[in-house]
């Protein structure tokens, strides 16, 4: 987005694209916020029970297992996700998500070793 040599139809592309995902976290964001008062106890419970398996699901994704199988590399996908960089990497770019799950009371002390031991949290 911000490298000269890139076409600047392509530079332009990503920049909309960069705005659209942020207009949709602040959406998204306020939108949560807004609702997470006004659940009742049990639907707050369940979303924290939900909320790590649905984040790790999305998080693994990130890893195409067909790549790994066009290119015979097998193990490829399992080791791409095991690899410490790949791990450290994951739970950095989740911080902000994690921070405002934190903020709302979805993530606890009580919680946070099944988001760390997912490798969603440092």
């Amino acid at each position: 987005m911000k490298d000269d040599r890139v076409h600047p139809v392509s530079r332009q592309i990503a920049k909309l694209h960069v705005l659209e995902e942020a207009r949709h976290v602040s959406f998204a964001r306020t939108y949560l916020s807004e609702l997470w008062p006004t659940l009742t106890e049990d639907d707050r419970r369940a979303a924290a029970e939900f909320a790590p398996a649905a984040v790790a699901f999305v998080a693994n994704q990130m890893v195409n297992d067909d790549v790994y199988d066009t290119l015979a590399i097998e193990g490829g996908a399992d080791a791409a996700r095991s690899n410490p960089h790949h791990k450290a990497r994951v739970a950095a770019d989740l911080g902000k998500l994690t921070g405002f799950l934190g903020e709302l009371g979805l993530i606890d002390d009580a919680s946070r070793a099944t988001w760390v031991e997912l490798g969603l949290a440092a």
